[in-house]
């Protein structure tokens, strides 16, 4: 794995993220996929600050944009997701005890709100990385049911608003627990509104709320607005005369900046 703790770029990061062009990772025809040049930033960003970027993890990783980043770049990482996305192996050959094949691995079929996955995961993301845990967690889930990834019931675009709150506040516990001393959670989310509704959704206020950061054990560090430049939503705001060009990312950490070695119990929403 590479240590790139050393910075290489004089020029602070700014908080406004843009990307004319996606870059070459990952499926630009994937729904909702993220340029790889957004990891490209906040690893430079945490070099600035001389944190080492050694093992990256993606808990819901889409088309591999994640993975064929750090692939490319020489960093360690496992990706997760809850669809069959692309090539890897399913999460139901981790309950053999399966070893890691590489330190770049993708995981389908993953279910990041069972216990058992969860547990095994978790200890994926440890020996890989001798016991320290994830120096960054690229986490980009659905913006609830913008768009509808799967049937499943479990799918986090699937169901109410409150139930999907309440699955990213136990997601946030969870991944807050494979954080190395210095780790950062690097959450992708944007602001959601429906056709012919009045209400907007604030998709990012409300998962980052003071009671879920207090939940999950966390706190938050700084937040970068994303300009959207191949956003499918290029049309007005419903009744409002706007266009919704940017999404956010915000940045969290463990107050103590110590990873926990257990998993937290009652992981699993029925």
């Amino acid at each position: 794995m590479t240590d790139i703790s050393t910075p290489t770029h004089p020029e602070p990061v700014s908080t406004i993220l843009s990307y004319p062009t996606r870059g070459p990772w990952g499926d630009p025809g994937y729904s909702g996929n993220m340029s790889g040049y957004v990891l490209e930033t906040l690893i430079k960003w945490r070099s600035q600050l001389g944190l080492p970027t050694n093992f990256v993890y993606d808990p819901m990783a889409g088309s591999g944009t994640t993975h064929q980043y750090c692939r490319s770049v020489g960093i360690g990482s496992i990706c997760t997701d809850f669809h069959n996305t692309r090539g890897g192996y399913s999460a139901a050959e981790l309950k053999v005890g399966s070893e890691i094949r590489s330190s770049n691995d993708f995981i389908n079929n993953f279910d990041i709100l069972n216990f058992e996955s969860a547990t095994h995961v978790k200890r994926l993301i440890l020996k890989a990385t001798e016991g320290k845990g994830a120096d960054l967690i690229m986490f980009h889930p659905p913006y609830w049911n913008m768009i509808s990834y799967n049937s499943d019931a479990r799918d986090f675009s699937q169901g109410p608003y409150s139930l999907y709150l309440r699955r990213m506040q136990k997601a946030l516990q969870w991944l807050g627990t494979l954080l190395s001393e210095r780790g950062m959670i690097a959450l992708l989310l944007g602001d959601l509104r429906r056709k012919g509704q009045s209400r907007t959704y604030f998709l990012t206020d409300d998962t980052t709320s003071e009671s879920t950061i207090q939940y999950a054990r966390l706190e938050k560090v700084v937040r970068f607005i994303k300009i959207q430049h191949m956003t499918q939503s290029k049309g007005e705001i419903d009744g409002l005369g706007l266009r919704m060009l940017h999404e956010y990312i915000t940045v969290m950490q463990r107050p103590n900046r110590v990873a926990s070695t257990t998993i937290p119990k009652g992981l699993v929403i029925e």
